[in-house]
């Protein structure tokens, strides 16, 4: 019976019909940006001897990650 019907009695495939696939996972770019976290609002980048002060107390420099999708009005600042 295996030679006339092979493709009934294979046990290498999974039986049954496959209704849904499984999604395939969305892939977000992001965008990284260098800040330097201060205690107040500024215009300016701070100087080296500064950003090492601001290291030493703890916020200095810091990486943050956006994604590209995100819209103007989530962001929140």
């Amino acid at each position: 019976m295996l030679r006339q019907f092979p493709s009934m009695f294979n046990t290498d495939q999974p039986r049954g019909k496959h209704r849904f696939s499984t999604p395939a996972p969305c892939i977000v770019k992001r965008t990284d940006f260098h800040i330097c976290v201060v205690s107040e609002p500024c215009q300016l980048t701070p100087k080296v001897s500064e950003e090492l002060e601001l290291a030493y107390a703890g916020p200095g420099k810091r990486m943050l990650s956006v994604p590209d999708n995100l819209k103007h009005d989530e962001v929140i600042i």
